[in-house]
């Protein structure tokens, strides 16, 4: 069960959301440098699940799954006009574990 402080907050889009439509619109040559970029980020780090990088209107982020019989998936998305919010120190997420209200685990 997420705290209701994270889903109150994430409830209120578009309008808390930042938006990034109106920044810079980037061209796709350097969507596929951001993509290549982001894509050797994640094969050169053992540890790294996700990467991402963000300029003018767009944000591409890459995902590494894995590994399954010794290899990793890799999934990447580009969006352009893209909007986001944070949450921030005490707005940390909580989880209940096994349906025990008294129990949660903290992101």
């Amino acid at each position: 069960m997420l705290k209701q402080t994270i889903l109150n907050k994430v409830q209120k889009y578009p309008h808390e959301f930042y938006t990034f439509k109106n920044g810079v619109n980037i061209e796709d040559a350097k969507i596929k440098q951001m993509l290549s970029d982001v894509a050797e980020d994640l094969h050169k780090s053992p540890t790294s699940n996700f990467c991402y990088m963000a300029t003018g209107n767009t944000i591409v982020i890459g995902f590494k799954m894995g590994p399954e019989n010794g290899k990793y998936e890799y999934q990447f998305v580009v969006s352009k006009n893209y909007s986001e919010i944070s949450v921030y120190g005490n707005d940390s997420i909580e989880y209940e574990v096994e349906n025990d209200p008294k129990k949660f685990f903290h992101i």
